[in-house]
């Protein structure tokens, strides 16, 4: 016990409905130091040399409580400020009281009701030796009554509903309608459909478009085969003594 009194005058005057008797010590793992929250605002940091610094009235403060330095695992220098530690140990301590007060209300409040609830001890009568002689006309009713609901259903005669003198015909369920059929000829109908339509398009639109398209070309070729046959051919000397394409024979009467 490290607290600022004795632990058995500290359990005596503790109390979550006074915030400012209760005391928190925070451990800071990163140096081993301490540091004690007590009275309303009043701070106690204790280093691993036994080295004590006490901060009182730290609400009236102005400045900072300041940073501590240490030295890590990688003796590395680094530093933490002790105003936040600080701010952490009134949280915790606040929160603890809070939910400490809020959890006792709930639990008297639950013991009220249920001391309400509990009904009152009947009075103890002595029987008689005639209750005890179970009726012997009820017997059957009871028996009737402890059978579940649907032995006691399956026990009765079927009747038939009258109105107004008519009874009631009982109507056939309609019959189910198998989908399955419907999808299948709607596929099939789309399908010779649409067959139907590709083969007449492809017999009087396509088919004449590519008879007419390949004519032109074989006609293009065959008429730019026969006008370089009568250009470069020699037709065995024939060029040689003046048997050629002359474009200029007979100017006169062509143009």
């Amino acid at each position: 016990w490290e607290g600022s009194k004795p632990h058995s005058d500290y359990h005596r005057a503790a109390d979550v409905r006074s915030v400012e008797t209760i005391e928190v010590m925070a451990r800071i793992h990163v140096d081993g130091s301490k540091l004690f929250l007590t009275g309303v605002s009043n701070a106690r940091h204790l280093r691993q040399n036994h080295e004590e610094v006490v901060h009182e009235n730290i609400d009236n403060y102005s400045e900072p409580l300041g940073a501590v330095t240490y030295i890590d695992r990688d003796c590395t220098e680094k530093e933490y400020w002790l105003d936040s530690i600080y701010e952490d140990a009134l949280a915790a301590r606040e929160a603890y009281c809070a939910s400490v007060l809020s959890t006792s209300s709930a639990l008297g409040s639950a013991r009220v009701e249920v001391a309400n609830l509990m009904p009152s001890p009947a009075p103890i009568t002595q029987a008689r030796p005639q209750d005890h002689v179970p009726p012997l006309v009820e017997e059957p009713k009871r028996r009737e009554e402890m059978q579940p609901e649907r032995t006691r259903e399956a026990s009765k005669p079927k009747e038939k509903k009258e109105m107004n003198g008519v009874k009631e015909k009982s109507e056939p369920a309609p019959p189910v309608e198998d989908e399955g059929s419907h999808d299948v000829l709607s596929v099939m109908l789309a399908w010779l459909i649409s067959s139907t339509f590709g083969l007449i398009y492809r017999l009087f639109v396509q088919l004449p478009l590519d008879i007419m398209y390949y004519t032109l070309v074989l006609v293009s070729v065959y008429i730019l085969g026969t006008l370089v046959w009568m250009l470069v051919a020699d037709d065995n000397g024939a060029m040689k003594i003046g048997a050629m394409v002359d474009w200029n024979f007979n100017r006169p009467g062509i143009f």
